[in-house]
Order: structure tokens, then C-alpha cells, then sequence
């Protein structure tokens, strides 16, 4: 948070600051599109560093641009399978948008149940092409694409708070404030796992890494 972004080599073991951040910009997520671009989820707006340009461009909500980003505070991202952006807010619901950085905000649910005010905590795309989402307050959600239709799932097994997704293969796997839970959506099953009977094991999980 005080020195920036910065680049670890484990080689020199030296750390280099690539950007520093501003007074107003708070560092929440950062993610990786498994190229050369990093993306980086601020209290003050999305920081999307270039690798191999070693340039800088943020995004930020503006009230005069409808297609700006639906919040400043912004809490997760994603870049999908099709080039599309995914970013997620802490009041705001979820922007996408394709490739030009034009927002469209994806804020409310099948049922007509508003994503304002619920945080968006993490994103991961499984094989389908479909976007699960991990909110602070409305659990597990799945957004398709090509039906523009999103989902609370297994609403009566999950926790409301879902801190972290991560896709693999046929097992979605979610974090929570009281272990892993893994679904099976082949099997359409739902298993919880937990820590030893430990004092010293703590059953909150944050994120997830494959």
C-alpha cells in the first residue's frame, strides 16, 4: 500500500515499483490476464498496468459518462475467455464491458432483486463461458452471456457471504467466513470442507489460487 505496485524478482530478490499509487487510491485486488497486463481494483477506480509498455490508464466512474464505470470503489475484475472486462464495486453491481471501455452495468438479478449495495468480493469463468461471482451479500451468483440471465445459486445451501470463487474443471470452489465449499455441477452436489478441530486453524478463507 505505501510503496505501490510493485514487481518481485525471486532471482535478484530485489522489488521494483512499477506505479505508485495516489493519495485517493486504496489497493483492493489484483489480477493478472495471463499476458502481459495487470489490473488492479482501488478504492479510486481501476489502474490497468501494461507490462510490456510500462504505461498506466485508469478507468473511473464520471456522473457526465453513462457508460463509465457504475462506482469508484471498485473490488474485483476479470478479463473473460471472449476479451470482454468484468469489474465489480462495492455498492454498485457489476460493470462489463468489450474490449472499448464501454461500460454496460449488470446490477440486478432474475428475481429483480438489486445488486446495490451488495460488495462483489471475486470473479472466475468456468469452461461454459459462464461468470460466477462471489458477493459480501447475496451469495453465489452465475451470469450467462449468452442468455444475459443472472442467478442466485443454490440459494438455500450457501452462506449469503461468499468471500472468494475460483472455477476448476467441473468444481466450482467458493470461500467463506466458515471453510471451502465445493460444487460439483456435473454431479450437482454440494460438499463443505473444514479445519481440523484446532485452535490454531482458522476457517475463514479469502482466496483461492489454482
Amino acid at each position: 500500500k505505501r510503496r505501490g505496485l510493485c514487481e518481485v524478482n525471486l532471482l535478484t530478490k530485489t522489488i521494483t515499483v512499477l506505479h505508485k499509487w495516489t493519495q485517493a487510491q486504496k489497493p483492493v485486488n489484483l489480477y493478472s490476464d495471463g499476458n502481459e497486463t495487470l489490473y488492479v481494483s482501488t478504492s479510486s477506480g481501476l489502474v490497468i498496468y501494461d507490462l510490456w509498455s510500462k504505461t498506466v490508464k485508469v478507468l473511473s466512474h464520471s456522473s457526465y459518462d453513462p457508460r463509465s464505470l457504475s462506482g469508484n470503489y471498485l473490488t474485483a475484475s476479470l478479463v473473460d475467455s471472449r476479451g470482454g472486462m468484468w469489474v465489480g464495486t462495492r455498492e454498485y453491481g457489476l460493470n462489463y464491458s468489450f474490449k472499448e471501455e464501454l461500460f454496460h452495468k449488470v446490477c440486478y438479478l432474475s428475481s429483480g432483486h438489486s445488486l446495490n449495495g451488495c460488495m462483489v468480493r471475486a470473479m472466475s469463468e468456468d469452461y461454459n463461458g459462464d461468470i460466477w461471482i462471489a458477493t459480501e451479500r447475496s451469495g453465489l451468483l452465475k451470469y450467462d452471456p449468452q442468455t444475459d440471465v443472472l442467478l442466485r445459486m443454490y440459494e438455500n445451501t450457501l452462506p449469503f457471504f461468499i468471500t472468494t470463487v475460483l472455477c476448476d474443471e467441473d468444481i466450482v470452489w467458493c470461500g467463506t467466513q466458515n471453510g471451502i465449499i465445493g460444487i460439483d455441477k456435473r454431479r450437482n452436489s454440494v460438499k463443505h470442507y473444514y479445519a481440523d478441530n484446532d485452535a490454531q486453524q482458522e476457517n475463514r478463507v479469502l482466496s483461492l489460487y489454482k
